[in-house]
């Protein structure tokens, strides 16, 4: 789910860099336009805000594969831990980090 949104991201903002170049040219054709102008100056913003979003996702995603590539680990409850919970492999304070990094963005995190 997250790499389809992604791509729909990334496609989004390849359309408005297209979308940019030709205003760009419009404006060779026709200086001072404010459509233009205007245009080109609201497409770059969004252009920024989607990157931005992207990065996110991205980081999300390495997030939830490097968590996917920890076979065996178990994630034991703090007051578990402070037990000393017999035959329970802890997880580092990383990995439960990152589990509870996706976790606050929604997204389901089975440990195996």
């Amino acid at each position: 789910v997250l790499e389809a949104q992604l791509k729909e991201l990334e496609n989004s903002i390849e359309n408005l860099q297209r979308s940019n170049a030709e205003l760009e040219l419009a404006l060779v054709e026709c200086p001072g336009d404010e459509d233009f102008m205007q245009a080109v100056a609201e497409n770059v913003g969004t252009i920024a805000r989607r990157q931005a979003v992207a990065a996110k996702l991205r980081q999300t995603i390495q997030i939830a594969l490097d968590l996917n590539s920890m076979a065996g680990v178990t994630f034991t409850p703090a007051d578990r831990v402070a037990e000393g919970a017999a035959g329970e492999e802890v997880a580092t304070s990383e990995q439960s980090e990152r589990a509870s990094y996706l976790h606050d963005l929604g997204v389901e995190v089975r440990v195996r």
